[in-house]
């Protein structure tokens, strides 16, 4: 299980649709919040599901700010995820990872990817590196 945690999942680069390790989350979450930049394919898909309880578009940081201080009034169990088209900085990281108040229990799932903004920070509690058959599987093997 990874509730809790900081979640980092690399995704293939030619995905055009998100991979989240969901069956290795809780099956429902009552808060359910997507941040995501405005341009990107996997981040308009994940934007496109209509199950999101809100989607922040490409933050600034004092938006950050106030989302990471809503985030601690917000109901649980809460899932945030964070489109792979978003920057972030070492302070961010640990933020998202709980140093500064996220609420107990809360899961944070980061998705990156080629061409992508590379991780900073602290490392992630967890790590996934899907490897997914079909098209574009063995790209980049050797």
């Amino acid at each position: 299980m990874i509730q809790g945690k900081l979640v980092a999942v690399w995704q293939m680069p030619d995905a055009a649709a998100p991979w989240l390790p969901t069956e290795f989350m809780l099956g429902a979450y009552v808060t359910r919040i997507l941040v995501a930049g405005r341009s990107g394919a996997v981040s308009a898909a994940l934007a496109a599901d209509p199950s999101w309880t809100q989607v922040w578009r490409a933050p600034g940081g004092r938006e950050w700010s106030c989302l990471l201080g809503l985030l601690q009034h917000m109901p649980g169990p809460l899932l945030v995820v964070v489109g792979p088209d978003m920057a972030l900085s070492p302070r961010l990281v640990e933020s998202l990872q709980g140093v500064r108040g996220l609420p107990a229990g809360a899961t944070v799932v980061v998705l990156r990817g080629a061409g992508a903004p590379g991780w900073v920070g602290p490392a992630a509690d967890q790590l996934f590196l899907p490897v997914m058959s079909g098209a574009g599987a063995g790209a980049g093997a050797g």
